[in-house]
């Protein structure tokens, strides 16, 4: 979990300390490859990084069709950590990768465990 912290140009400005806080309190998900992580209109307060593979990033359309919008790659951090405040997700997110499964690093807000 400290290599996936340490790789993302973000947290790794934190201190070595403040990173080794983060770790202690992340745990890694797997979820394989057109599985869902969160859906749009779902409470949003976790922050993720992607620790390996993929992450599409979509919207739906009125007629429920799919609209790719990112794909994110390691390391890089999707979720509410681009929020002012956890707030409704506006966009839905799959694991997404050839053949293969993505794991991601889950940060969760305090209490939520």
């Amino acid at each position: 979990m400290k290599k996936a912290i340490s790789a993302n140009a973000l947290l790794s400005l934190l201190e070595p300390s403040e990173q080794q806080a983060l770790a202690a309190v992340a745990h890694l998900q797997r979820f394989a490859k057109g599985q869902t992580i969160y859906e749009e209109g779902k409470p949003a307060a976790d922050i993720w990084v992607v620790a390996s593979g993929q992450v599409k990033i979509v919207k739906f359309s009125e007629g429920g069709q799919a609209l790719a919008l990112e794909l994110m790659i390691a390391p890089e951090l999707f979720g509410a950590v681009f929020y002012a405040q956890p707030r409704d997700t506006r966009r839905t997110c799959r694991g997404h990768r050839g053949n293969g499964d993505s794991n991601y690093l889950i940060v969760e807000p305090a209490g939520d465990h």
